[in-house]
């Protein structure tokens, strides 16, 4: 080990810094994204659901697999899964900056989400095994508030490359931070004990397909039809999946998901959070692409615009670490979730009002909002987990963030395009010059079909901007309503987080109390 010489309480820093490496590339992935997809859509003739799988395959691929990965981690040591996992996602970053078609962006999409499922639970295993319980609150407010800086940089980094560059490289940024991240690792992280248990293949495939089925079933509503047999088919799957990995790991010897672990309050009504936390972050995705398509933002306008919403994890992350190390979760976490909840109220009242500069304070309350709650609730979740179920519990919780990312996307892009799609149609019916005409011709303008600009070049001057106006008030209209269901979420996830939180003493069981 290259840092072998180095004294051990410095070392754990260094290993700290590799591991920010990783974490960053994933937080400046997930901002720096949004601002290219409008350009990315129209380069590679992407239509809206396409798109929304481009975003969604990478989650759905995280989700799906975090939790076999925090198994892996625990059975081949986490130093070496968390470095693979960052070379997996630095290879499918420079495939997915080659990508010449929506199915081939898809994919490396999907194998960026293989790496980031062995990062996040090796991650926090790692932390667990170098820092003590007293500084663990400190050194994940340093990994996140440091990867922050990547997280709120990313929207205008995103901007300026699509804009000056080209949407490529926006992939290819990824490569030297995944290089010093897996030199940092491998030469300083300790080598950990392995378990001995085995991999629960029946629970994986299991699992595998409830998530599966529930996620393309929210993805294909629109497209397919919300009561055709196979979206009702696969909704009815997901559940009997579910209920079967249940039962099944009841009784497992080495189960994929141990449901024993949700017996402590704290671990399941904090992994119910980072679900909900997660779930009310993927509005964001859908920002830079209304900014660019409904208020005719270029790309790097909409990059900056956005980064008015992650400025503040900068400070907030690191203080919301250092305020749980000395009151406990519980202020933080409240604090962040009424914040949300008025985020998303403000963005429901003040979108319809046409000004973009009325939306300044909703979005420096999401920055403010959802970093108060990350450091807090992971910190005091995973804490609650045995020693040898450290790698097995991190990836259920990962498990359960990651699956609310995909399905928050999924509902968020069905609320928007459904109810964009219905706002649409009733304003054509209602206007007599354009009630005959078909509102699916009209779908493109999104992406500037040239079917849609072919069909308004044939109206006379008045229906043409009629449909234009009616298609970007339904957009604005639809977004508007889907921040208020975001709403009524973030408040239900305040009223989780009081019953997890209220009676919180710190206490942490031992591994014969689950």
């Amino acid at each position: 080990m290259l840092f072998s010489h180095v004294p051990p309480r410095l070392r754990k820093w260094i290993a700290l810094a590799g591991l920010t490496c990783g974490v960053s590339m994933l937080f400046l992935d997930s901002t720096v994204l949004p601002v290219a997809t409008p350009t990315i859509q129209k380069s590679l003739t992407i239509s809206s659901g396409g798109i929304n799988w481009v975003i969604n395959a990478y989650f759905l691929a995280t989700a799906t697999l975090v939790l076999a990965a925090g198994k892996i981690a625990d059975m081949a040591g986490y130093r070496r899964v968390f470095s693979l996992g960052m070379l997996i996602f630095a290879c499918a970053s420079a495939l997915g900056g080659f990508a010449t078609s929506g199915l081939w962006l898809i994919i490396a999409r999907a194998c960026q989400g293989i790496g980031g499922a062995m990062m996040g639970p090796a991650s926090w295993s790692i932390i667990i095994d170098i820092f003590p319980l007293k500084e663990r609150g400190k050194a994940l407010g340093f990994l996140i508030g440091i990867s922050s800086i990547f997280l709120s940089t990313g929207p205008s980094i995103g901007g300026f490359l699509t804009e000056f560059l080209s949407w490529r490289w926006i992939f290819w940024v990824n490569l030297p931070i995944a290089a010093l991240g897996i030199f940092l690792v491998l030469t300083s992280v300790p080598k950990t004990d392995l378990s001995d248990e085995s991999f629960d293949v029946p629970g994986f495939l299991t699992f595998s397909a409830g998530v599966a089925s529930l996620v393309i079933a929210l993805m294909q509503g629109r497209e397919w039809g919300w009561l055709s047999p196979t979206i009702i088919i696969l909704l009815i799957s997901s559940v009997v999946f579910f209920v079967l990995l249940y039962v099944r790991d009841r009784f497992a010897k080495h189960p994929f998901i141990d449901f024993n672990l949700y017996k402590h309050p704290v671990y399941l009504g904090g992994s119910g959070l980072i679900f909900f936390v997660q779930f009310l972050i993927m509005i964001s995705i859908f920002w830079p692409i209304f900014f660019q398509k409904a208020l005719a933002f270029t790309p790097l306008e909409a990059g900056t615009f956005t980064l008015i919403s992650t400025i503040p994890v900068i400070f907030t992350g690191p203080f919301s670490g250092w305020l749980q190390d000395r009151v406990g979760p519980k202020l933080p976490i409240l604090t962040g979730f009424a914040l949300s909840t008025l985020c998303f109220a403000w963005f429901a009242i003040f979108l319809p009002k046409g000004n973009p500069f009325y939306l300044v304070p909703g979005l420096l309350l999401f920055g403010v909002s959802l970093s108060l709650v990350m450091t807090p609730n992971s910190t005091s979740t995973l804490a609650t987990l045995p020693s040898r179920k450290k790698g097995l519990g991190s990836g259920m919780y990962y498990t359960a963030r990651f699956t609310g990312a995909t399905i928050g996307l999924a509902l968020f892009g069905a609320f928007i395009t459904n109810l964009r799609h219905v706002l649409f149609a009733r304003k054509l019916a209602g206007n007599p010059a354009t009630s005959d005409l078909d509102p699916r011709l009209f779908w493109g303008l999104i992406i500037d079909s040239p079917i849609s600009d072919a069909t308004l070049n044939t109206m006379s001057f008045e229906s043409k901007l009629f449909v234009r106006q009616a298609f970007y008030q339904s957009y604005e209209t639809a977004f508007s309503l889907t921040h208020l269901f975001a709403t009524c979420v973030s408040a239900l996830a305040f009223f989780l987080a009081y019953i997890t939180y209220r009676n919180y003493h710190g206490h942490h069981p031992s591994e014969k109390e689950i």
